[in-house]
């Protein structure tokens, strides 16, 4: 769970387009990989096994490997359709996924795991009985493949994963990064570094809160002044603010190549007129 807690963390426009391509990799994901899984079966099950214990584990690692697959499948699909329905209208609805995100990668983790094992399973059971040189050749082709992949994954975890990421469970931490090694030492530089970050994106943040809030409240004032000449002072202007914000009017400066009509599509037409006379006003004073 603690992988996807950096993902609640990013803006929210970035949080609902990644939970939606993350839910539609996990559904494509699944579709998709079920076949590889009948292929390994088809392959391995092709030649008898000579041993029934084998046969059992390779039967019990393909059924849990199917099982996986399809779950992955149906749970990201369904992801992917509550995403697209309800991820606009929460802010906190990637946070809320949390459990369901770890629990697609577990499942996933599942399928690697009994994949690798029903894959090794067959190739065993096909190569049997040929020489013993092929097998050795057959096999250490293999194992320099798993190596290697699992030398380039750690590597790329260990320098690029997210500082949540660390908090997996201990056998798995091993797993992944012994060829590596992280010291606390290299966990707490990128702890620092980390909170460097966040503290600089919030204080970004802040500013451009600021700022917006500060022309939102200009044009609340414009509003308000030209209201109350009408003998209005009284009224609620922040609807006819909201409708210029929607069209990427954030500031008075923004209102001044617009003429009564154009003001007028968003407030009553005599409070445009009277908008439209204050800004001739502060245009003839700055000059």
């Amino acid at each position: 769970m603690s992988m996807f807690l950096p993902l609640a963390l990013e803006p929210i426009p970035l949080q609902r387009e990644r939970i939606i391509m993350l839910a539609e990799a996990y559904a494509i994901y699944g579709s998709l990989f079920i076949n590889a899984i009948f292929f390994i079966f088809e392959y391995g099950a092709d030649k008898p096994f000579e041993s029934i214990m084998l046969e059992r584990a390779f039967e019990g690692m393909i059924a849990i490997a199917m099982f996986s697959t399809i779950w992955t499948a149906l749970a990201g699909g369904s992801l992917w359709l509550f995403c697209i329905l309800n991820s606009a209208s929460r802010n906190d609805w990637v946070y809320g996924l949390r459990h369901w995100l770890a629990y697609m990668q577990i499942l996933q983790l599942v399928v690697y795991f009994t994949t690798a094992v029903s894959f090794f399973l067959g190739m065993y059971n096909r190569m049997n009985n040929i020489s013993e040189i092929q097998s050795i050749v057959f096999m250490s082709i293999l194992g320099l493949g798993a190596v290697a992949l699992g030398n380039v994954t750690s590597s790329f975890l260990a320098n690029y994963m997210s500082l949540e990421g660390f908090h997996l469970p201990f056998i798995l931490k091993v797993m992944l990064f012994y060829p590596v090694g992280i010291s606390n030492k290299t966990l707490k530089a990128k702890a620092t570094k980390q909170a460097e970050d966040l503290k600089e994106r919030l204080e970004s943040e802040k500013v451009l809160s600021k700022q917006a809030q500060a022309h939102q409240d200009e044009l609340l004032d414009l509003l308000s002044a030209a209201a109350a000449v009408l003998g209005r002072s009284n009224a609620d202007t922040k609807p006819y603010v909201a409708k210029l914000h929607k069209d990427w009017y954030d500031n008075v400066e923004s209102l001044s190549d617009l003429n009564v009509d154009d003001l007028s599509k968003y407030m009553p037409r005599r409070l445009a007129q009277s908008v439209s006379t204050l800004l001739q006003q502060q245009q003839n004073d700055g000059s």
